[in-house]
């Protein structure tokens, strides 16, 4: 079987080209048909009192009835489509048509042979001026442009050779003279029609890979801007990690000691009697500070996380209880749980504090009431730096919403639409910045009146993780002054602080300030069950002061305690507390800590 022009791998110009050679003569058929009417409409009418009427009703009939064909064959050409117009077939019809309305005007002379020489110089003007209007719209298209030429001069020529007198031959010259001229000059015009054309598709193309391009550019320049507003906010978060880190130390350390102070204080208040009243405002506003400073972090992503696989439905079902009491009847809650297990990886008590923030923003942002839903499901995302399954965590209230500028805002730290004193404006900050640090995100949908839903993605556990809870340790307690502990911090308030909760826990405690002097101390006859330590140090940090002790052989365990957020060279360590903290928590580390050496 014959392949196709198209199989054959046709070149796409050439077929543009002759589209438009086709295109070009289909839209100057409207005017042509009106000169080939016209013209046979006085043709007619000069004929009608010299010619036998028949003759010359049946010549205008037949090039009445021909255009009329035409004329459909316009009017469907207009309404195809561009594909339909570029079918080979609509330049077959196109020629078929000049050639039979060419010999249909070539053929009227031969019609009216017999008529005086003038009518015949008459048609032949006329013919001629056909000629040359056809050679003028059909140029584009030269088969169309020869197809009506040549039909329609050639017999009038040869009619005029063969009569006797020197005109008409003369005549019959130049009416052949003529046609060829018009042959050569739509010749010559098809030549530039391509060659323009050609020109026009390319600049077309041209200014189409352009605006593609500058389409791709434009969206290339968005993404940039978007880049860079990633940067500006990446920054930010690497500016406040830098500050909160530099300062976390420090501050923690005067929180352990106002704390500790106000522990020892309040140990050395007489049995029975009640505790002074700034004793407990003391620890609450140690609470919020420590608190504060943990949002920070959070945000900075700088804090120091321990993360686990933990169901989080059944983390928030053990939460409804607290978040109920938190909302005081002030909203109605209601848990709507992913019916599998929504296993996530997360650092559990930061998990619990983003929940419980995200819950208190949703009462403070229903005052007359209304009700906040949490809901979880499993999802993938497919982001550039964050792609898989996530578990996304959803807190959704019906309160007034939030403008375009507060979302865009919302996640700032500081940033809060609550009244002076009712918000730090960390509490967003620090979800962000736990999604974040985790491997995930958090987002933000709210509309003015609509209520507000903020998203926490947390990366899926794998499903090997399939035991989520440890079956809690027993251990015995069991302090005595006989238990030596060795402390060595820098700082005297906090060094001060601690010895006096270790004294009052029962511990005897021998206290030094520098790391040389505790190394000493080792070495002297006094024998110590426990080593605290304080991380960071001036001349010698905590890590390098455990490897000098343990050098020389003194295998008691060390417990560091730190207010430093960079500790990542103690990831190997068993034993950190980090401050501030309370007695609590400072003995039951050490109770563990001897409970494991013992063992």
């Amino acid at each position: 079987m014959q392949r196709s022009r198209t199989d054959q791998g046709a070149d796409p110009g050439v077929d543009a080209l002759r589209t438009e050679q086709v295109r070009s003569t289909y839209a100057h058929l409207p005017l042509t048909l009106t000169v080939v009417i016209t013209n046979a409409s006085l043709i007619s009418f000069v004929l009608a009192p010299v010619a036998r009427p028949a003759l010359v009703l049946g010549w205008l009939g037949s090039v009445a009835l021909l255009s009329a064909l035409r004329v459909v064959l316009w009017v469907l050409h207009r309404r195809l489509d561009r594909s339909a117009i570029s079918h080979p077939a609509w330049a077959v019809l196109a020629t078929t048509g000049s050639l039979l309305s060419g010999i249909q005007w070539g053929g009227m002379p031969l019609l009216f042979w017999a008529l005086d020489s003038t009518y015949l110089v008459f048609f032949a003007l006329v013919i001629g001026g056909m000629c040359a209007g056809a050679a003028t719209v059909h140029a584009a298209h030269l088969p169309s442009t020869l197809c009506y030429v040549l039909p329609a001069s050639l017999p009038a020529a040869v009619m005029f050779l063969m009569r006797d007198s020197r005109l008409d031959i003369a005549v019959g010259v130049m009416i052949g003279i003529f046609a060829v001229s018009l042959c050569l000059a739509g010749l010559n015009y098809r030549r530039w029609f391509n060659a323009s054309t050609s020109a026009r598709m390319t600049l077309a193309r041209q200014t189409a890979e352009l605006a593609e391009m500058n389409e791709r550019l434009r969206a290339e320049i968005e993404s940039h801007h978007a880049t860079a507003a990633k940067l500006q906010q990446s920054q930010r978060l690497e500016a406040m990690g830098r500050l909160t880190a530099g300062l976390a130390h420090d501050f923690n350390n005067l929180l352990m000691a106002i704390r500790g102070s106000a522990e020892v204080a309040a140990h050395q208040t007489p049995p029975g009697a009640p505790a002074p009243r700034f004793l407990a405002t003391i620890m609450t506003a140690v609470g919020r500070a420590a608190t504060l400073t943990q949002r920070l972090l959070a945000f900075g992503r700088v804090q120091t996380l321990d993360p686990q696989a933990i169901d989080v439905n059944e983390a928030l079902q053990a939460m409804q209880g607290l978040l109920t009491t938190t909302l005081g009847g002030l909203a109605e809650l209601a848990l709507v749980l992913d019916r599998s297990p929504a296993v996530a990886v997360v650092d559990p008590p930061q998990f619990e504090q983003a929940v419980l923030n995200l819950v208190i923003n949703a009462r403070d942002a229903m005052p007359d009431g209304g009700r906040i839903t949490i809901s979880t499901r499993i999802c993938e995302l497919a982001e550039e730096g964050r792609a898989g399954k996530f578990v996304c965590v959803a807190v959704s209230d019906t309160g007034h919403g939030m403008t375009e500028t507060e979302r865009e805002h919302a996640f700032d730290p500081f940033f809060t639409t609550k009244e002076i004193g009712k918000g730090s404006g960390l509490g967003l900050s620090q979800v962000y910045g736990l999604a974040e640090q985790s491997g995930g995100t958090a987002r933000i949908e709210s509309e003015v009146g609509e209520g507000t839903t903020v998203s926490i993605y947390l990366p899926a556990a794998p499903a090997a993780a399939s035991s989520l809870s440890a079956a809690p340790r027993s251990r015995t307690v069991a302090t005595s002054a006989e238990t030596h502990v060795l402390l060595l911090d820098d700082d005297k308030e906090v060094r001060d602080t601690l010895a006096a909760l270790l004294a009052a826990a029962g511990y005897r405690v021998t206290a030094h300030a520098s790391a040389a002097a505790a190394l000493s101390a080792l070495q002297g006859p006094d024998r110590f069950a426990l080593m605290l330590v304080d991380y960071a140090m001036p001349a010698m940090r905590g890590d390098q002061f455990a490897a000098e002790a343990r050098r020389l052989h003194a295998l008691a365990p060390i417990v560091f305690i730190t207010g430093h957020v960079d500790t990542d060279i103690l990831a190997g360590e068993p034993w950190i507390l980090r401050k501030p903290f309370g007695v609590g928590d400072l003995t039951d580390i050490i109770e563990k800590a001897l409970l494991q050496h013992a063992a």
